[in-house]
């Protein structure tokens, strides 16, 4: 099994590798879903065949990154980007305007979802 170490807040943490949490992370990059986890399983895979069982965050972003770079250079970009929204220490404020009953909460909602924001 494959172990992913990260830190939150100043607390270590140490957790399964899950293509999941990775496929989901690529969707917010906006790549398709199917080939989110698609590329998610051969990321697992690299690791495997590498005999790596223990990797940090760090490490896997980089790992993440170079491969998306050879695949969608667009998407790996994105990635990043959405990498260093997520670290950044400052609040995201979205602004969405529009009259009552053209689709702001809506565009809210699916806004939230892209971003996993609950």
């Amino acid at each position: 099994m494959i172990m992913v170490q990260g830190e939150v807040g100043g607390k270590k943490y140490t957790e399964p590798f899950s293509k999941g949490v990775l496929a989901r992370s690529l969707t917010r990059a906006e790549m398709d879903p199917n080939k989110a986890y698609t590329f998610a399983s051969k990321i697992e895979a690299y690791l495997k065949k590498r005999k790596i069982d223990l990797i940090t965050i760090d490490e896997l972003v980089e790992i993440v990154f170079n491969k998306l770079k050879e695949e969608d250079k667009e998407i790996a970009e994105k990635y990043m980007l959405w990498r260093r929204i997520r670290e950044h220490k400052e609040p995201l404020i979205i602004l969405i305007g529009g009259a009552s009953g053209v689709g702001t909460s809506s565009i809210a909602f699916e806004v939230a979802n892209r971003l996993g924001i609950r």
